[in-house]
């Protein structure tokens, strides 16, 4: 539920710095891309956490996200899903 709100945050916070250029650009949004998917599979598999658990952390660890607001999402998310799938 939350790959989308990682992508998102990512772009954010790199849209936060001091990029010039849009190669520079996506060239950091891939790196911190890469870095994501390095802790998130490293907490998958080592700590046996689900995507959103580790995709949480990330985001809170090194975006700055709120867990709060990133709890907010996911259940927002689950519910949307669940009504679009109840049609």
């Amino acid at each position: 539920m939350l790959a989308h709100e990682l992508d998102k945050q990512i772009k954010s916070v790199v849209a936060r710095e001091l990029i010039v250029g849009e190669e520079a650009y996506l060239e950091r949004v891939t790196a911190l891309k890469d870095e994501a998917h390095q802790a998130i599979s490293q907490a998958m598999e080592k700590e046996k956490k689900t995507f959103d658990q580790a995709a949480t952390d990330f985001m809170v660890h090194h975006l700055d996200c709120s867990a709060k607001d990133l709890a907010r999402i996911k259940t927002e998310r689950q519910a949307a899903y669940t009504q679009f799938i109840a049609q």
